[in-house]
């Protein structure tokens, strides 16, 4: 082979080289992304698999998952206790679509002869300069409608029920909720900080029981200049704690930690660039004999 042909092959297969790892960055870029919300009250903790591979691992009540990465098309989410073995029946599994370049929270809630699941398409393009994206999800089982209040914006929600996001002025805002037939006084709101460029998630978890101590909001901070961990803050001294919730003396860790969601996007892009690269250099090698 003369040295004209070898650079001719050599530099296409540089070419090649270069369009594969970047169509394979940009479709670890786009793979949809999906996290878990436990909302279900008195449950136990939990295991969630996507296509028989544990995500998210012993989640427990109140807990918000980070987002992780799972291939585009139909996906299998089965839900079951935490440490069960993944041959024993599933307490809930359902399965859906899951696109390109979409995010997705799954939502957990009920109790235990009754878990209800749904999922919320996201949004988390950022609003811009000088504004905060909100929206309010009503994940409290068993209890009726609501109307909640954030600055002058008030919407009506039944549980399973998802408001359109909302821009509000960045600032410290504090809910104010009504539960249709209840009159509640001690129910425990903390005040969300709406920071500049957000998009955040507020969300109603709990059942009613007679109890309005029982419920409570969880807020998550989805996009931002920077973001807050989403687990729930301690109380404040004096404050009333729902029953039946304890407050972990330590953040949880970050979820998710187990197979399946442990490479991000980019990890895995650069993983199948350093295969190609290494396919690449053998190429190198046999065109030069």
């Amino acid at each position: 082979m003369n040295a004209y042909r070898r650079s001719v092959i050599q530099i296409l297969a540089v070419l090649l080289l270069l369009a594969a790892v970047g169509n394979s960055l940009s479709y670890a870029d786009q793979r949809p992304r999906l996290r878990v919300v436990h909302a279900a009250t008195g449950l136990q903790n939990l295991d969630i698999y996507v296509n028989n591979l544990l995500f998210f691992d012993n989640i427990d009540f109140q807990f918000i998952s980070d987002y992780a990465p799972v291939d585009a098309g139909e996906r299998t989410v089965s839900i079951r206790p935490a440490g069960v073995s993944p041959e024993d029946p599933t307490m809930r599994e359902v399965t859906e679509p899951y696109n390109i370049d979409r995010e997705y929270t799954i939502m957990v809630a009920g109790r235990v002869r009754g878990i209800d699941y749904w999922r919320l398409t996201d949004d988390n393009r950022l609003p811009g300069d000088g504004t905060s994206k909100v929206r309010i999800v009503h994940a409290a089982a068993y209890t009726p409608s609501a109307e909640f209040c954030l600055g002058d914006v008030c919407r009506t929600l039944a549980f399973k029920e998802t408001s359109d996001y909302f821009l509000l002025d960045p600032g410290v805002y504090k809910p104010r909720i009504r539960l249709n037939g209840v009159e509640m006084t001690t129910l425990y709101i903390p005040p969300l900080e709406l920071i500049n460029n957000s998009v955040n998630t507020v969300f109603m978890i709990g059942q009613l029981q007679d109890q309005p101590t029982a419920l409570r909001l969880l807020y998550s901070r989805d996009a931002g200049e920077y973001q807050i961990p989403s687990y729930p803050k301690p109380f404040p001294p004096g404050a009333n704690r729902p029953p039946g919730v304890e407050q972990p003396d330590v953040p949880p860790p970050v979820y998710p930690p187990v197979t399946g969601a442990f490479l991000s996007p980019q990890a895995i892009g650069i993983l199948i660039g350093a295969a190609l690269i290494l396919l690449g250099c053998v190429g190198f090698w046999v065109a030069r004999r």
